[in-house]
């Protein structure tokens, strides 16, 4: 069975990598209906960081993350994420960016 991550509030967090979220190992979780919000990664995937692995992220907010780069969202170039379409995540202030694919 698959991972599910719905209806939670996930604020304030920080690392290097992945400051609200970090999705690795080949996993494919669902990540749905989620506030993401003021997140703070040193480098990449302020709200989430993807690292091989294929998260389906839908009806998410994402607000006022941070990072180097993805400031929700960064995916690694082995990775997939999968998004409705068109996408119904809400991005609001994420800096610098909303999604960075490597």
């Amino acid at each position: 069975s698959k991972a599910v991550l719905a209806g939670f509030t996930i604020t304030n967090g920080s690392a290097s990598d992945g400051g609200g979220i970090y999705v690795g190992g080949n996993y494919s979780p669902t990540i749905k209906g989620n506030t993401i919000g003021g997140n703070l990664a040193e480098s990449y995937g302020g709200g989430i960081y993807v690292d091989n692995s294929s998260p389906r992220v839908t009806g998410n907010t994402f607000e006022n993350n941070e990072a180097r780069e993805g400031g929700a969202i960064w995916v690694s170039g082995d990775s997939t994420l999968k998004l409705n379409d068109p996408d119904d995540n809400s991005y609001i202030g994420n800096v610098p960016d909303n999604i960075h694919y490597e």
